[in-house]
């Protein structure tokens, strides 16, 4: 203890005697007098991202110290990225004059469109969330850009390369793999091979010939794709399930190989035919259906009986042709179906879009002289306002031929013009190398 006291003595004797020695901190760099914090951060014109998303983009965040260069820079990036059509900044002292206002201007590419794989290795949910785990614009809808396109095929080549050992080149490109609407699908750059063959299994009371053979007819020869062929699918093989009520057929299996004795893919699919089911109740809807003989549209097509859609298209057809000779030239149907999956029935709504009335005009009458086009005019029996008849033209040239009104008449010709916007219709009869004056006749000028 003694000694412990000394040496504490010792060094409080010896302190006041050294030298106390500081290290001076490094002088900070002179500060770029073009350079400002950014205080506030404002992105205009965006829509389908969000300001979280296009700043991430840019690089840029509120508290950066930016200058000129810096700002171009992230000017640059969302150009680049390729889903803007155009991009602007501009930035102002903030209200305390400490630093800069900054915002970004900004024009979307106005259409974005679906993701598809295929035959890529990797699973369709892998691909995506890679893609969101890299792209802060990365959703539901992409920008179909050539910059855009270039961006995510490089991002998918990464990941494939990275996880999968796979280096095979891939493209990226606008496709109609769902028709009406477009998809950017990313496959690997090879061709894709054509359909050879068609096996169908499990065909249930449609025997697998037919199915093969309805197949065969719209897809052997074709590209193939699994969705172009479920397209097929759907509109060659499921109505002929319709027409046995078969209405929930399904096909859960698709898949090919390589078809061993041509060059192509034997494309196997599995169909599920369902259980049967029966009309509901039927009904026509939409238009005046005083305007047509319903009693007679749906002779064949009555409550409870088996569920055959081919007769409810001859009825579609024939409420179709019927509102076009009463002048509706553009009326067409839909058929709108209620399924009781308890009670095996599925109820049909025929639904009639009338569309527009189209009236007669106009007669034009080009070939024959003052003699002839007068007789021509009296047989006409269209009057101007008149409802137009789709084929009353054709007919009446054919009603003129049979008359033999006129010598020497090589060929007859009926052209009609449709005003789509007023909703008339002009006609132009032409006779080629008729005679001036008409045969004599009891009574040429009977109308029709």
């Amino acid at each position: 203890m003694h000694r412990l006291v000394l040496l504490c003595l010792a060094l409080a004797m010896l302190a006041p005697a050294q030298t106390r020695r500081t290290k001076k901190p490094a002088a900070a760099p002179p500060l770029d007098p073009n350079a400002f914090p950014i205080v506030k951060l404002a992105i205009e014109g965006n829509h389908n991202f969000t300001v979280d998303q296009i700043t991430k983009i840019a690089g840029v965040k509120v508290g950066d110290i930016v200058d000129k260069t810096k700002l171009d820079a992230a000017h640059e990036r969302l150009v680049g990225c390729g889903a803007f059509d155009s991009v602007a900044y501009r930035y102002d002292p903030d209200a305390n004059k400490k630093g800069v206002d900054l915002t970004f201007q900004v024009v979307e590419v106005p259409t974005l469109f679906p993701l598809m794989f295929e035959d890529l290795p990797a699973s369709d949910a892998d691909l995506r969330a890679w893609l969101k785990q890299h792209d802060p614009l990365f959703g539901p809808k992409v920008s179909g850009t050539k910059e855009a396109l270039e961006h995510y095929r490089q991002l998918i080549a990464d990941y494939l390369a990275s996880a999968h050992d796979y280096h095979e080149a891939i493209t990226g490109k606008l496709s109609s793999e769902n028709p009406p609407d477009l998809v950017i699908l990313f496959r690997p750059a090879t061709p894709r091979p054509s359909i050879a063959q068609i096996q169908a299994t499990n065909t249930g009371e449609i025997p697998a010939g037919v199915v093969q053979s309805t197949a065969y007819g719209v897809a052997v020869g074709t590209i193939y794709s699994e969705p172009r062929f479920r397209q097929v699918l759907e509109n060659s093989i499921r109505p002929l399930y319709d027409a046995v009520g078969r209405i929930r057929v399904s096909f859960p299996a698709v898949e090919t190989v390589a078809a061993t004795d041509v060059k192509g893919v034997v494309v196997k699919f599995q169909v599920e035919q369902g259980p049967v089911y029966n009309f509901g109740t039927i009904q026509i809807t939409g238009a005046d259906t005083a305007k047509i003989e319903v009693p007679a549209v749906l002779k064949k097509i009555k409550t409870g009986q088996l569920a055959n859609f081919d007769e409810v298209k001859a009825a579609q057809y024939r409420i179709e042709q019927d509102f076009h000779r009463l002048g509706y030239l553009r009326a067409n149907t839909e058929v709108l179906r209620k399924v009781d999956d308890d009670k095996k029935t599925v109820d049909v709504n025929i639904r009639i879009i009338s569309g527009p009335l189209y009236t007669f005009h106009q007669l034009t009458i080009a070939g024959l002289d003052l003699e002839g086009e007068p007789v021509i005019r009296k047989l006409w029996g269209l009057q101007p306002g008149n409802a137009f008849v789709p084929g009353y033209p054709d007919h009446f040239l054919e009603r003129v031929n049979e008359m033999g009104l006129f010598d020497d008449l090589k060929s007859t010709e009926a052209e009609t013009n449709i005003d789509q916007d007023k909703h008339t219709v002009d006609v132009t009869l032409t006779f080629k190398a008729g005679r001036a004056a008409p045969k004599k006749r009891k009574d040429p000028t009977r109308p029709f």
